[in-house]
């Protein structure tokens, strides 16, 4: 779905963006959950293209802080496999003077902080801060999710649940990485880890509806809790199939 029109200003698409979280705060609860097609994507970073030179200048980054960190989410969500968005923002970054840096640490965390965006206890206080948080806000991708969901799936069933978050968050990197390994595995943390642990029991159960779910989890992306909810429903139902053959 494209939300954005081609006769939109850079200006007119900073106002939509921001009325889209204000309208829907509710559902949305990463910025990776924002309906932006690929189109809106391209259309978005050829507009920001047109600032570029600008883009280190105090009063530019203030006037499109929400398009500049929301095609920053998307261009890891798009381009995980070719020179990105992302990765030119981030070289023109470095190239920044500490004033520079430190206004740019200050608007991002106020763009979270404002929209009313989880942080996932990263305290923003470096750029490599801010970058952890725009990875984390790309969600997972459908693969690393289903990857995510069979391992807890497997933990579970072999009585491994009382393994520590840390060792958990071990485990899930080491399962993204051998069953993608050209994924960016850092877009969850601790924090999500256990989210996501409890997450999967909830969804397994049959004590909740997605709606409950959604309340339970509300700083978690609403499209992973709802892959999660179909998800183990599906095994369910097949391992019910299963059992009936038999």
């Amino acid at each position: 779905m494209n939300i954005l029109d081609a006769d939109f200003t850079l200006y007119e698409i900073e106002q939509t963006l921001e009325e889209r979280f204000r309208m829907e705060e509710k559902m949305l609860r990463t910025i990776g959950d924002l309906d932006l097609s690929y189109e809106d994507y391209k259309y978005l970073v050829l507009k920001l293209k047109g600032i570029s030179k600008y883009m280190t200048r105090i009063e530019v980054f203030e006037q499109y802080k929400l398009s500049i960190i929301t095609a920053l989410v998307f261009s890891i969500r798009y381009e995980k496999k070719q020179p990105s968005t992302f990765m030119e923002i981030q070289e023109m970054l470095m190239k920044m003077q500490q004033h520079q840096l430190r206004f740019f640490i200050r608007i991002s965390s106020n763009v979270f902080l404002e929209l009313g965006l989880s942080t996932y206890g990263v305290e923003m206080n470096t750029i490599d801060d801010v970058l952890e948080v725009i990875t984390i806000h790309a969600n997972l991708s459908k693969e690393e999710g289903e990857t995510i969901f069979h391992m807890l799936d497997q933990y579970f069933e072999s009585g491994e649940d009382v393994l520590l978050e840390e060792e958990l968050y071990e485990k899930m990197n080491e399962e993204i990485h051998k069953e993608l390994p050209s994924s960016l595995h850092n877009t969850f943390n601790l924090s999500i880890c256990y989210m996501l642990k409890e997450l999967y029991v909830s969804c397994c159960s049959k004590r909740y509806t997605l709606s409950q779910i959604f309340a339970r989890f509300n700083q978690l992306s609403r499209q992973l809790i709802e892959q999660c909810y179909e998800w183990t429903r599906e095994m369910r139902a097949n391992q019910s199939l299963l059992a009936q053959a038999r």
